[in-house]
């Protein structure tokens, strides 16, 4: 509809038939805050040329998908624990743990588990030491001590002063780090230059299991068909729209054996056009390889649009009309 400047010309706007989709146009526009924006004047000789009634569809899908993987943990060996070695199964057809029971995590889009496989456990020579119990000292590197950076020679050059507290006018004081030694004592190793291995505390050998890592996560698509074409309206307008009802829903597990196809089967009448794009849609964003869908949700609703067919002189158009929160006809010109 093109802006023109505003007209104050309500009468012949409003004269007509109450019930014809034209006049109910007209009172919307006259009485919306933007009608100042419009020259409704056409619309006073506009005809209706058809009716006609279409189905709206949108489509609210969400899977939840579950991913897993392993890592390696280890501990030092004490030569107590109780080692009960069984080699890793099929993570996922042999390690069932509780999953969630809704398709739509609470508080937000992913949760994450780790478990300890205890059952894969068992004693390893420690890889990190080649299971002597001991590996060489970072600080020194094996010496037991190293040379002092805060001196030359054992001293630290000063004044010439002989009032001067330090070196008493020798230009030069005992180094107060080696004692005039020139190395330093490591602390870390006490001079043995070498410490016990971090990852079997010294003992030489090291317990090695499985942590199981379980990640779930949420994944949403919305697929909408109105009237044979999904461009119609756009999404914001049938989302908001009052008139909508449920039509199809569907919550429960999945299993790897099901089709997004079989779930339709109990709802009759379905556009195919519409099944086809949520299929479309769930091979698209929903199916990964590198997970599972353990639970799928899908939730159709339909809403009534009508589509008014207009002329007025040689212009003509369309109008489609849906029910919006507030219960004011929405309006769409071409």
């Amino acid at each position: 509809m093109v802006e023109y400047e505003s007209t104050s010309d309500t009468d012949l706007l409003l004269a007509g038939d109450g019930n014809n989709a034209l006049t109910k146009l007209r009172i919307y526009l006259n009485n919306n805050s933007n009608r100042s924006r419009f020259d409704l004047r056409p619309l006073a000789h506009a005809r209706v040329v058809r009716e006609r009634n279409l189905s709206g569809y949108i489509a609210h899908l969400s899977t939840l998908r579950e991913s897993r993987w392993v890592s390696e943990a280890k501990a030092p060996y004490f030569g107590d624990e109780v080692i009960a070695h069984r080699a890793l199964a099929n993570i996922w057809d042999d390690y069932q743990f509780d999953q969630p029971t809704t398709t739509l995590l609470d508080g937000g889009k992913f949760k994450e588990m780790v478990y300890d496989l205890k059952e894969t456990q068992h004693r390893e020579p420690c890889s990190k030491c080649q299971s002597l119990g001991q590996i060489k000292c970072r600080e020194c590197f094996g010496f037991g001590d190293y040379a002092c950076e805060k001196c030359q020679q054992g001293r630290i050059e000063c004044c010439q002063f002989a009032l001067c507290r330090r070196c008493r006018g020798e230009g030069s004081y005992l180094c107060d780090k080696c004692m005039g030694r020139i190395r330093v004592i490591c602390s870390t190793c006490l001079t043995r230059g070498y410490i016990p291995c971090p990852d079997c505390a010294g003992f030489r050998f090291v317990l090695v299991w499985t942590k199981l890592h379980i990640r779930w996560e949420n994944h949403e698509s919305i697929i909408t068909l109105n009237g044979g074409n999904s461009n119609i309206l756009p999404i914001s307008v049938l989302k908001n729209s009052s008139e909508k009802s449920i039509c199809f829903q569907f919550d429960d597990n999945w299993k790897t054996t099901q089709t997004i196809d079989n779930i339709f089967d109990t709802c009759w009448g379905l556009s195919h056009e519409l099944q086809a794009n949520i299929c479309k849609s769930f091979q698209t964003q929903h199916h990964d390889k590198s997970g599972r869908i353990i639970r799928l949700y899908c939730m159709i609703e339909w809403l009534h649009i009508k589509q008014i067919d207009y002329t007025f002189g040689q212009e003509s158009g369309n109008i489609h009309f849906v029910k919006d929160s507030c219960d004011n006809f929405i309006h769409f010109c071409a």
